[in-house]
């Protein structure tokens, strides 16, 4: 009996001590996150850097063709073209051959009744063509431009003129001349309006009758 009081006692004593003293404490054992992962500057793998970027965020290609303002490719002008060259334009009233054309009769205070054309300028004959044959060339011609037509047909007459007077002269550059009772026609370069009769009387030139003689006053 006094044994296992005894016994009792000393454990009693010894639990007591480890109390005081304190229990050793377990090393923990390192488990796989405690570890630390490798040292890396932002938790990425240090990888080649991507291309450089634009301010739009796309990469930073070679820029595309020049665009111009409609935004498709600047690409060579079209080459300049020739105008298109013009037809041949349609007789004038001082000396274009005229492929429709009336005589017909104008009136002056002086002159009394002339020969016109359908613009109402005044048509003249030159007094050196003593036949159907035309003697103003050259410069006179520049200054006296003939009447030319394109064919013995092209001319008309108004009603009070006779139709059979009308004829035409073949001009020394090939080019024909509208004759009115054998005589070749011609305009003045300086006549401008219908009515104007300035070259009457000028270098030998003069109005023509409504039958087809030279007035003289």
């Amino acid at each position: 009996m006094k044994t296992t009081y005894l016994t009792a006692t000393i454990f009693l004593i010894l639990s007591m001590l480890l109390a005081a003293c304190g229990a050793p404490t377990r090393t923990a054992t390192p488990t796989a996150f405690d570890m630390e992962t490798p040292d890396m500057e932002t938790g990425t793998p240090d990888m080649d850097e991507t291309p450089d970027m634009d301010e739009t965020g796309t990469p930073d290609m070679d820029k595309t063709p020049n665009m111009d303002e409609t935004g498709t490719p600047d690409m060579d002008e079209t080459p300049d073209m020739d105008e298109t060259p013009d037809a041949d334009e349609t007789s004038d009233d001082t000396g274009g051959p005229a492929t429709s054309l009336t005589i017909d009769v104008g009136q002056d205070a002086n002159l009394g009744d002339y020969l016109v054309d359908d613009q109402g300028l005044t048509l003249y004959i030159y007094e050196q063509d003593t036949t159907n044959t035309s003697t103003c060339v050259d410069a006179c011609a520049e200054e006296w431009p003939p009447v030319l037509v394109t064919s013995a047909t092209s001319a008309t007459v108004g009603a009070d003129l006779d139709a059979g007077m009308l004829g035409t002269t073949v001009r020394a550059d090939g080019s024909l001349q509208l004759t009115y009772n054998g005589h070749p026609l011609y305009y003045y370069a300086g006549d401008e309006a219908d009515g104007d009769v300035n070259g009457h009387g000028v270098n030998g030139f003069y109005a023509v009758s409504a039958d087809g003689d030279m007035i003289e006053q």
